[in-house]
């Protein structure tokens, strides 16, 4: 084998193992925010420099007014008449919140981070 199929295949398992990374974040953080917890990660950002953040319910709130803020008021007032039909779509709504930080998370960069700090 050359040593230049080697660096290649060593380049196609870091992307493997980034990529495992990403789902693991993305299936950890999805638990997490669901069940109302806090999430922290820890990556590097463009410049370089290590970040921290943290999403927690409050994110998940704020995500659910943005993305449907009259099915989340009218959830909330229908508490009283039809608690079963509003806890439907606060769910469904939290769901789609969940999902939507996640999309917005910098869960490739937190994985390179991982990657790095494992191999360090």
């Amino acid at each position: 084998m050359s040593m230049s199929f080697m660096a290649h295949q060593r380049d196609i398992d870091r992307a493997s193992d980034i990529e495992l990374d990403m789902e693991r974040i993305e299936q950890d953080m999805r638990e997490i925010l669901l069940s109302g917890d806090e999430f922290p990660i820890t990556y590097r950002n463009q410049s370089g420099i290590r970040c921290h953040a943290a999403y927690n319910r409050d994110d998940v709130v704020n995500a659910m007014i943005e993305l449907d803020d009259n099915a989340f008021n009218s959830a909330v007032m229908m508490t009283g008449s039809d608690p079963i039909e509003a806890a439907k779509i606060l769910c469904s709504l939290k769901a789609r919140a969940v999902e939507q930080i996640i999309g917005l998370a910098p869960i490739r960069e937190a994985a390179e981070f991982t990657e790095q700090e494992q191999a360090a």
